[in-house]
């Protein structure tokens, strides 16, 4: 029971630790960003009573940070860990029905193919 627990909670809390991290590096790195992500909150949140869900939820600048920031950053474990699901050949190499896979997404991520400028930090570009 101990051990299922403390991996739910490192779970929890070591890929969000991350995730702020990798966002206050990028802020810091882009200034221009951290000053509109300024502005939007304060349009938003004008009083301790504009703090509410329904006005957190609308702040979708900063879920644009946050994708961008998992784009450009990598993913907070550092890679994907699936179990194939049936028998696939990928580029000539079979893979069997439960084999393990250990995936970097990062080169798609940053891939011109599906991003334009990609090692730019471009929050709107989840808009």
């Amino acid at each position: 029971m101990f051990e299922e627990l403390s991996i739910f909670m490192i779970a929890g809390t070591d890929t969000t630790s991350g995730l702020l991290q990798i966002m206050i590096y990028f802020l810091g790195e882009n200034p221009h960003v951290w000053t509109k992500l300024r502005e939007v909150v304060n349009q938003t949140i004008k009083s301790d009573a504009d703090i509410t869900y329904e006005n957190l939820k609308n702040l979708h600048y900063i879920e644009w940070i946050q994708h961008e920031s998992l784009r450009l950053g990598g993913p907070t474990l550092g890679m994907l860990l699936r179990k194939a699901t049936k028998d696939h050949i990928l580029k000539n190499i079979p893979i069997a029905k439960g084999t393990g896979l250990i995936i970097n997404d990062l080169p798609n991520q940053c891939s011109e193919q599906y991003f334009k400028d990609p090692y730019e930090f471009r929050p709107e570009r989840w808009e």
